[in-house]
């Protein structure tokens, strides 16, 4: 939990900017900045932590993990205007609001678009997710109206739109009946048959559409490219530390943190391969990348990305310095955090390797500090970063109280019965 937070807070002021425009403004980012995106202090995090957050209070509070609880929870933290909310929790949030239940929000959003094209797309306060403007900076850009597209790749297992038929296994309320979340140790899929997935429907992001990209550099830049977002990744991190030990569990609570708004299957399997990767080096796993992917049914996209970095990964930059901003798809940012994550010989070297790299920078970092805290530990980061972050002493407090069972208590009407 601190690990995501300290690359949160160090990816925040480069949010939005290409690797030449961090070599041009800074030289290289050596640490917590002020200032740049959003103009925020150092140790300022964004919605990857402060939603995290949510999900930890949850989980330790309501001693379960309860969907409509932390749905309740986004709701709540959406009212509070946060300075920067991703296009598709926005929308999916707003439906919350409005009423929608937990397990058709994100469905819906996947189905009919964010409704804005950008990442942080302009929201109004009703929670209506506005058209042709941005967060910050104010500015218009062409093309940035949402709506849906054909998101899906030619390789996608997810072949046809049934499962958004009125009897789909998101209408009837359950989204495991039908659902295959895991593949076994000789490729077969535990947990249903694999029907009814959509390759026509829309990206959560409206993909396809220019977005708000860069901090005053004068071009929006197209990362879309037809792909899943990646915003409800880190919210699987606290999952990780509560139930570490139970893989099949894990990555189905993982998923389903997930689908609350992002609903994307490439975005629920990214949610559930990082936090099978975090509690693989929680539980010493050897090979955890490995392990997790023989465990998640992901689409071939991601498992052929990943695949590279199963075994030794080595350390280096992701992308190179003339790209002009890393494509946000869960695909591309969780492979690029990973590879930070597990390539690195130390925290700091691997979230600096990520931050410089400009992009998504945010969503990147905290993913790869999360890997990396839960393979180094905490007491690895540089004390400077873990002093200057947000919310650092709550971080830890319920980083402590997941990790020692308090998602994971009876109800206390079973635990104050006397044992027969």
């Amino acid at each position: 939990m601190l690990g995501l937070a300290v690359g949160d807070a160090l990816g925040r002021p480069v949010v939005f900017e290409s690797p030449a425009r961090i070599v041009a403004q800074y030289g290289s980012v050596e640490g917590m900045l002020g200032g740049g995106t959003w103009d925020r202090p150092p140790g300022t995090v964004t919605d990857e932590t402060t939603t995290a957050l949510r999900v930890a209070r949850s989980l330790v509070q309501q001693g379960q993990f309860d969907p409509s609880d932390v749905a309740a929870r986004l709701v709540d933290w959406f009212a509070g205007d946060p300075f920067d909310v991703d296009a598709t929790t926005a929308a999916a949030v707003g439906r919350l609001r409005d009423g929608e239940q937990w397990h058709q929000a994100g469905r819906l959003v996947f189905r009919h678009g964010a409704g804005a094209g950008g990442r942080r797309a302009g929201i109004a306060r009703d929670g209506s997710v506005g058209r042709g403007r941005s967060t910050h900076g104010g500015e218009t850009v062409p093309g940035e109206t949402g709506g849906a597209d054909s998101s899906f790749d030619d390789d996608s297992p997810f072949d046809d739109d049934s499962a958004f038929d009125d009897d789909s296994i998101f209408a009837r309320g359950s989204i495991f009946d039908d659902e295959p979340i895991f593949r076994g140790e000789a490729g077969a899929l535990d947990g249903g048959s694999s029907g009814g997935r959509p390759t026509g429907g829309p990206s959560v992001d409206g993909a396809g559409t220019p977005r708000t990209r860069g901090r005053g550099n004068g071009a929006p830049a197209a990362l879309g490219g037809g792909a899943a977002a990646s915003g409800a990744v880190p919210r699987a991190v606290p999952l990780a530390l509560a139930f570490r030990e139970e893989t099949y569990r894990l990555a189905s609570l993982a998923r389903t943190v997930s689908r609350i708004t992002h609903a994307d299957p490439r975005s629920t399997a990214a949610a559930a391969l990082v936090a099978l990767v975090v509690a693989g080096y929680l539980c010493g796993v050897s090979a955890p990348l490995a392990r997790a992917r023989r465990l998640v049914d992901a689409p071939p996209r991601l498992l052929t990305a990943t695949a590279p970095l199963v075994g030794d990964v080595p350390a280096g930059p992701t992308v190179r310095p003339d790209t002009p901003v890393r494509r946000e798809t869960a695909v591309a940012t969780v492979c690029a955090a990973l590879r930070h994550a597990m390539g690195a010989a130390s925290p700091a070297d691997a979230l600096l390797a990520a931050v410089n790299e400009g992009g998504n920078a945010d969503t990147v970092c905290a993913i790869c500090g999360a890997v990396a805290g839960a393979r180094f530990g905490a007491s690895a980061f540089p004390e400077r970063w873990l002093s200057a972050v947000e919310h650092a002493e709550e971080l830890r407090a319920l980083a402590d109280a997941l990790f020692d069972g308090a998602a994971t208590r009876p109800p206390a009407s079973l635990a104050d019965r006397p044992s027969v």
